[in-house]
């Protein structure tokens, strides 16, 4: 929306917006060709590729397959792209006159040279100065309430779509969107709220291009068989250990508070009138390295106190990087499928004790999936009494538990389906291996049975290792989050209790489109300001417009603040 130059795709019809860099050389260019009268000129962009301006509404891009010139006979000119300008800014005077539309017939010296020699005809091309304003729809407020920075975890792909993180940040970005004008929306609609902005933070393309990226050094010692496994691994597993080691560690670390303060100051000078809070939040290593960062930040009050270490106060390399400062202070940390713990754990450190507070942020949510295999809890590293104390269950957006109670009625049938399906199991893998007759199903049913029932006696056990009486106190959660509970942990959909070993990964990539995840944000963000959830029941055409169309239909509930809803 911002965007001033555009141009016409070759395989459609989409805008395709130019970068910055270059959008502001076409302004240069176009401002120079209004005010001096010059034309037909020649802007050589960064890619190499070709720009003629030959008048305010006749403007022709060249897509060279060389650096040559363009209007010589060596270089082939595989295609032109129609440029466009949004009018901003008019050099005109008020007697010349511009063209709003015009069909323009370009050819150069000979033929388009395809690779096709046989192909040799010059197609015409309509270009068009600016885009019209009803092709840019505008979906969201101008004003923002509050701006969210996402940092993004190992790889570059986010989700079960290998996405980047741009992709499934708009998708977050929708969904609080569309919450707002579901659990706000009586807020919404007399002005009192208006949106969060949400921007991704990325650091993966520093760490593995570039003249200090760790590829060309990967690529030396990886071995060729199974080439796709070797690379994922390269691309997501690796980056663990690339953090561990204090060179790349620095990398990391620098990548991300460059940015971080890069966006934010972006962000300013473009909305100057801004006057609310900024959070972070980070997936997975995102998290670790978003919360090392906010660790080392020097302190704008009384000073943390020091985490107990097993041995001595030294972590594993760590304290050897040097950590920048950040330009603002953060509202609060999310940290979403985080193994903040488990880090912690290997550097040594034994407890962070109640004392242990981020200098610059106040508030702190450990969030994850209760199948997530990469998640762990903080809140016994800050009081070991809080082992046995469940995490807090975030309420489900809809207004209601998602706990299975319809199956409740068919559970009889569920385990008879689950036990059948056991037994023809072990009865191809009896076949398969001892290439003899299985035993019979009545003795095959009689081991299934009390493998069922040892399970479901290790889960009552369990079960009862969790003390819901325990009362939490302040005293026992610290300063961490400001008193408040720490842990937080989404409920798990119906169907995804009958196998959680096979929703452990989707599980944990699941963050960008969980509602219940963006709402504990809004919750904590508007309850700051002082702007409840509406306790009323929301348009029935309302929709959750992300890459695919739910049926919300939500019912608001009037909970407060879920971080003060554990105590």
């Amino acid at each position: 929306m911002r965007c001033s130059w555009f141009y016409k795709g070759t395989t459609d019809a989409r805008y395709v917006p130019y970068s910055e860099a270059v959008a502001e050389k076409l302004e240069e260019e176009y401002k120079h060709g209004i005010l001096t009268g010059e034309w037909h000129r020649r802007l050589v962009l960064p890619s190499g590729e070709l720009v003629v301006m030959h008048g305010p509404s006749v403007m022709v891009h060249f897509l060279q397959t060389s650096a040559a010139d363009a209007f010589a006979s060596s270089p082939r000119l595989s295609h032109r792209k129609r440029v466009y300008r949004s009018p901003t800014t008019n050099y005109m005077n008020a007697n010349q006159k511009c063209n709003d539309h015009l069909v323009l017939f370009v050819h150069g010296v000979g033929h388009n040279r395809y690779e096709n020699k046989n192909q040799t005809t010059t197609r015409p091309r309509v270009v068009r100065r600016g885009a019209a304003e009803s092709e840019i729809e505008d979906t969201e407020p101008g004003h923002v309430d509050h701006l969210l920075l996402l940092c993004h975890g190992v790889g570059s792909a986010c989700d079960m779509r290998f996405r980047p993180v741009e992709e499934v940040v708009d998708d977050f970005r929708a969904t609080s969107l569309q919450l707002i004008q579901s659990h706000y929306k009586n807020s919404y609609e007399s002005g009192a709220v208006s949106r969060i902005e949400v921007l991704p933070i990325s650091w993966h393309s520093t760490l593995h291009s570039g003249e200090n990226g760790v590829d060309k050094r990967l690529a030396q010692v990886t071995l060729d068989s199974i080439p796709r496994l070797r690379n994922f691994t390269n691309d997501t597993v690796l980056d663990v250990l690339f953090y561990t080691s204090p060179v790349y560690c620095q990398t990391i670390i620098d990548t991300v508070c460059k940015e971080l303060n890069r966006i934010y100051s972006l962000f300013k000078s473009r909305n100057p009138s801004f006057n609310g809070g900024v959070s972070l939040g980070g997936h997975s290593l995102g998290s670790v390295i978003l919360y090392d960062l906010l660790c080392h930040q020097k302190p704008m009050g009384n000073p943390c106190s020091d985490k107990k270490h097993v041995s001595g106060a030294a972590g594993t390399g760590q304290h050897t990087v040097s950590y920048p400062a950040l330009d603002f202070a953060p509202d609060a940390l999310y940290a979403l499928g985080s193994p903040i713990a488990i880090f912690e754990c290997i550097r040594g450190v034994e407890l962070l004790g109640s004392g242990f507070c981020l200098p610059t942020c106040k508030k702190f949510f450990n969030i994850f999936h209760p199948y997530d295999p990469i998640a762990y809890r903080i809140e016994p590293l800050i009081d070991p009494q809080l082992k046995n104390v469940k995490p807090f269950q975030i309420p489900h957006h809809k207004g209601r538990k998602r706990m299975h109670l319809e199956l409740k009625d068919t559970m009889a049938r569920v385990g008879a389906d689950i036990k059948q399906k056991l037994i023809e199991s072990i009865r191809s893998t009896w076949s398969s291996m001892w290439k003899t007759q299985p035993p019979n199903d009545r003795q095959l049913e009689k081991v299934v049975e009390e493998e069922m029932e040892k399970e479901q006696l290790a889960e009552e056990n369990k079960e009862e290792t969790v003390d819901d009486t325990t009362e939490v106190t302040k005293e026992m959660l610290g300063k961490l989050n400001d008193g408040c509970r720490v842990d937080y942990v989404l409920q798990e959909a119906p169907f995804e209790m009958i196998n959680e070993y096979l929703f452990a990964m989707s599980s944990h990539v699941g963050y960008w489109e969980s509602e219940d995840t963006m709402l504990l944000m809004l919750r904590e963000v508007y309850c700051a300001r002082g702007v409840p959830p509406d306790n009323c029941l929301p348009q029935p055409t309302m929709t959750m417009e992300r890459t695919r169309i739910e049926n919300v239909n939500v019912i608001g509930t009037d909970y407060p603040s879920t971080s003060r809803g554990g105590i």
